[in-house]
């Protein structure tokens, strides 16, 4: 699994072993990871990838895992992601649908990380046929429960703050992607217009929005405006359509009013 340490996944076993010993290598590296990845054990153990899709389909009608787009996830996992999708703050539910409303229903979208944007992949359309490509390893999770989301993690240094993947690994995994939409979730202003954040999440921010066709803000309210550090990455009329929550448009109003490209959305 790409960004594994070596020395601390179980050996494979031999291609002369069995099922029962392949069953034990995927219960062994959903212990150590939460999820496992089915080109990644099919190469590991030298078998077709049909034979390890069997496999987990076996474990997951005996309850040891649950199936995902491309792999499995621990059935602890699997409980912790569907209990936090299902606790949604209520004031949060039309803003989310409202982003909703605005995504594409196939093609390609760079999702921000964040609550906001997990509750976002969790919610996405049954037959919505997307490729995710997101810097959030919770958003990642969520996404890839998902049947018909194919979703792509952008790996590297993970920022302790913001939970968002950064650095050159996920610099350069960014740059060989054009998504069709970059959402962003942001509530961090600087100086009028400006968007600020924390130098490694703006550097990822700011080349996910070069790199990407359209984009959209969903701007949230926050109290950490200006923070010391915060470099800005984007200002507000860069973004084709800005979906702001009610309370976030009244504090900002002087600012957000004139602007053609703003959607507010009320709490309900």
């Amino acid at each position: 699994m790409a960004g594994t340490d070596d020395t601390a996944v179980p050996a494979a076993p031999s291609r002369s072993e069995g099922p029962k010993q392949r069953r034990s290598l995927v219960t062994e590296l959903l212990g150590a990871h939460g999820r496992v990845e089915v080109s990644d054990l099919a190469a590991r153990l030298g078998v077709a990838e049909e034979t390890i899709r069997r496999d987990l389909r076996l474990m997951e009608a005996e309850g040891q895992l649950a199936r995902t787009r491309g792999g499995a996830v621990s059935v602890q996992l699997a409980t912790s992601l569907t209990q936090e999708g299902g606790r949604a703050d209520a004031a949060d539910l039309p803003l989310i649908d409202r982003v909703l409303s605005l995504l594409p229903s196939e093609g390609s979208v760079y999702l921000d990380g964040g609550t906001v944007a997990e509750q976002i992949a969790e919610k996405l359309p049954e037959d919505a046929e997307l490729d995710l490509i997101v810097p959030g390893l919770d958003v990642a999770m969520v996404a890839s429960m998902h049947p018909s989301v194919a979703v792509l993690s952008l790996g590297g240094q993970i920022d302790p703050e913001t939970g968002m993947q950064t650095g050159e690994w996920a610099r350069r995994t960014l740059l060989r992607t054009q998504p069709d939409l970059a959402v962003i979730v942001a509530g961090e202003l600087g100086h009028g217009l400006e968007l600020v954040a924390r130098p490694e999440t703006a550097a990822i921010r700011r080349l996910a929005l070069r790199r990407a066709k359209r984009s959209l803000l969903v701007l949230r309210d926050s109290d950490e405006v200006g923070r010391r550090g915060f470099v800005v990455y984007a200002t507000l009329p860069e973004f084709e359509t800005v979906v702001v929550e009610e309370e976030a448009f009244r504090e900002r109003r002087g600012i957000l009013e004139p602007m053609e490209n703003v959607v507010v959305v009320g709490a309900e």
